[in-house]
């Protein structure tokens, strides 16, 4: 599912302007030829960049804390590209899932310009790319502002000779700083064209660009901070947020996805008061390289803002100001609903009757649990381990979900009727009291189903009819199960 959701999410914003695509010629051209070992075609799922794209400042545990792939020993050389790094962790998920491979082309130190050209003896970080990359992740701009000669040359416990003062690094930097975010007349920034270069030699990706966490505490410098001069904190605070808008804006205009870090890093910069709280290397006079850079749990923030960022997959037979539109919007903005693939196209079927089997996923999926059957477990004779639910229906017979009929049977592909839905959702509820008495015409007070449908209407999870009637056989629509989760959603918790 995930390989249909990220390979098939087109880009929703407008085509380049010509200006664009003229600016990318600007740029150094990639490799002919990629290294060996990657596709020609490119890689379904990339990550290109800096050190914050890398894993810079969280090497990984064990003999091997930088990988070594077809890119090189990025130990040796100097790249630092860390398999616990937190573009890396979202990228492997998503190419374990999907069942495609993952590379981390970024280099510790890169720049727009090198990016493309290469950086120390590797090739160009672009040859990953081609019409069969479906992801790419990527992080670049701080090594062209200036931010690491500033950090060396505004600290407090190091001197490090042959750097500029740092009134003389602060002023460079918010030149640099212009200059790559400033679009030339008729063209556009080096943000833009390494966007626009990127999107032009993986057509079909999803392009995902990460903005930088603010390295101090925002407001007054802190006292917690003082490894860099104080006057420097606020002015390299101010000059990452006027990157990362310059970020946004140049990733907005060549269809790309901005990933916000200073929201999730917030209250996590590199000098809390509780040390604890830092997701940001503080200055080692040790390792120089790894300060002010992520650690673990900078990385695993990272990680997640881009799981959150990845776009809900568009339906094409829904469309806003149709029944029941704002309910599938929610299971697709909540990861519930992938749709189901045509082509190019998702589709979601919203009036077709919902599979008792659908069911089950959908309710696994929201229930965000991880279940693992026994081996040789199986529960119902007609769900077997090939099923492609079957770890779904499990997890609802363990939990006391479904309890199937007929015997062992759990009917995987009959539809599922409005009071067999209600009585899934009363029973993940934890069947809590309810006034059976207060409920539907249809519906007899010696049902197994009425203290459900009872609790349903209680609760507004369920409405019924305009005539009154509640129609408890009747198949549920997928349109309507989306309807009954979102409200079932917005209940207060017990």
């Amino acid at each position: 599912m995930l390989t249909v959701m990220v390979r098939r999410m087109r880009r929703s914003a407008s085509v380049l302007g010509a200006a664009v695509l003229a600016a990318t010629l600007s740029l150094p051209a990639a490799a002919a030829e990629a290294p060996p070992g990657l596709p020609p075609d490119g890689v379904p799922v990339v990550t290109l960049g800096d050190s914050y794209a890398s894993g810079e400042g969280a090497p990984a545990p064990g003999e091997q804390p930088w990988t070594i792939d077809v890119f090189g020993d990025s130990g040796a050389d100097g790249c630092h590209r860390s398999a616990i790094g937190g573009h890396a962790i979202f990228g492997q998920l998503v190419a374990a899932a999907s069942g495609t491979q993952y590379v981390n082309a970024a280099c510790s130190g890169a720049t727009t310009l090198t990016l493309a050209s290469g950086l120390k003896g590797e090739p160009s970080q672009l040859t990953a790319l081609g019409p069969q990359t479906g992801l790419v992740t990527l992080s670049i701009g701080g090594n062209d502002a200036g931010f690491s000669t500033v950090a060396a040359a505004c600290n407090t416990v190091v001197p490090v000779p042959g750097l500029p003062t740092c009134s003389a690094a602060l002023t460079a930097s918010a030149g640099a700083l212009q200059a790559l975010t400033t679009a030339a007349p008729g063209g556009a920034s080096p943000l833009q064209q390494v966007y626009a270069t990127v999107q032009a030699q993986a057509p079909d990706a999803l392009v995902m660009v990460a903005g930088y966490p603010l390295l101090f505490p925002a407001g007054a410098p802190s006292a917690a901070c003082s490894a860099i001069a104080p006057e420097a904190q606020g002015v390299i605070n101010a000059a990452t947020l006027q990157l990362n808008a310059a970020i946004a804006a140049a990733a907005q205009a060549v269809g790309a996805v901005y990933v916000d870090l200073v929201e999730p890093f917030a209250g996590h910069s590199s000098c809390e008061t509780d040390p604890a709280q830092s997701w940001i290397n503080t200055l080692t006079p040790s390792d120089p390289v790894a300060s002010f850079h992520p650690n673990v749990a900078g990385q695993q923030a990272i990680a997640l803002a881009l799981a959150s960022a990845v776009p809900a997959p568009q339906f094409v037979d829904v469309v806003e100001g149709q029944p029941f539109y704002a309910d599938i919007r929610w299971l697709a903005e909540s990861g519930l609903s992938t749709g189901t693939p045509v082509g190019d196209e998702l589709y979601f079927y919203p009036a077709s009757a919902m599979s008792r089997q659908a069911m089950a996923a959908f309710m696994y999926r929201y229930a965000g649990e991880e279940y693992t059957p026994e081996p040789g477990q199986q529960t119902f004779s007609d769900v077997g381990p090939d099923n492609p639910f079957f770890v779904a229906i499990e997890w609802m017979a363990a939990n006391d979900l479904a309890k199937g009929y007929e015997g062992d049977l759990f009917g995987p592909t009959r539809p599922v009727s409005r009071q067999a839905m209600g009585a899934f959702l009363y029973r993940l509820a934890g069947e809590p009291a309810v006034d059976a008495t207060a409920t539907f015409p249809d519906v007899p007070a010696d049902s197994q189903f009425t203290d459900a449908i009872a609790w349903l209407a209680a609760t507004g999870v369920a409405e019924g009819y305009d005539d009154g009637t509640f129609r408890p056989t009747v198949a549920i629509s997928r349109q309507a199960m989306a309807a009954f989760l979102h409200r079932f959603d917005g209940l207060s918790p017990a």
